[in-house]
């Protein structure tokens, strides 16, 4: 649910229905600007009390998630002290070099693999930073080197597809330094 668009009401409801295909029931809630401090013109009037209800007896079949991508949240306001209090809140940042780096020699090692640190690089650079291409390449990279213990610059640079962008810039380079292959 889109919370500009559609009603905190509907997607309230949602969640207090039974799930009718499986056992759990998985509603998603975008821009809850109600939370923070900011002023914005909503195209939908939001019932906030029906989620302050339905906070304090959350249906068993249901995981409620409100997506808020904020700077911050206001503290001040009853809504957010019941969220803190009641709800997992979870800070979902983009990683950092180095803990892409810690990432990639994660994946490898659940796989028994190490990575050297050029070929994590490069593998980074080849997935657009893409964390779930980047985890299928490990995967793949890993069955490829077989029984050897590590994943090797080469290695990547064989397998890994190059994208849109890198085939791009290979060309361009191709183009101004007037290299035909």
């Amino acid at each position: 649910f889109d919370l500009e668009e559609e009603a905190l009401d509907l997607a309230v409801e949602d969640a207090e229905t039974f799930p009718f295909m499986g056992e759990k029931r998985l509603v998603v809630a975008k821009n809850p600007s109600f939370l923070t401090a900011e002023k914005k013109k909503d195209k939908t009037e939001h019932n906030l009390g029906s989620l302050e209800e339905y906070i304090a007896q959350p249906a068993p079949y249901s995981v409620f998630v409100l997506l808020a991508p904020y700077e911050k949240l206001d503290e001040r306001k009853k809504l957010t002290k019941l969220l803190k209090k009641h709800a997992q809140m979870v800070e979902a940042k983009e990683l950092n070099g180095r803990e892409t780096a810690d990432f990639i020699a994660g994946l490898a090692k659940s796989e028994g693999k190490l990575i050297e640190r050029e070929a994590a690089e490069e593998l980074v650079i080849l997935c657009n930073a893409s964390l779930s291409a980047i985890a299928q390449e490990v995967k793949k990279l890993s069955t490829y080197i077989g029984d050897r213990d590590s994943i090797a610059l080469e290695d990547v640079k064989k397998l890994v597809a190059r994208g849109l962008e890198q085939n791009i810039f290979e060309l361009i380079n191709k183009v101004v330094n007037r290299k035909r292959t």
